[in-house]
C-alpha cells in the first residue's frame, strides 16, 4: 500500500530546511566574525 501523505511531508521537511538555511548561515557568520 501507498502512503499519500509522505510526499508532502518531504516536501514540508524540504521547505522548512530551506527556510531555515539562512539564519543558519547567518549564525555561523557572526560566530565566526566574533571568533575572529
Amino acid at each position: 500500500m501507498r502512503q499519500p501523505c509522505l510526499p508532502h511531508l518531504y516536501i514540508l521537511i524540504v521547505g522548512v530546511f530551506l527556510a531555515l538555511t539562512p539564519f543558519v548561515i547567518n549564525a555561523v557568520l557572526m560566530l565566526s566574525d566574533g571568533l575572529v
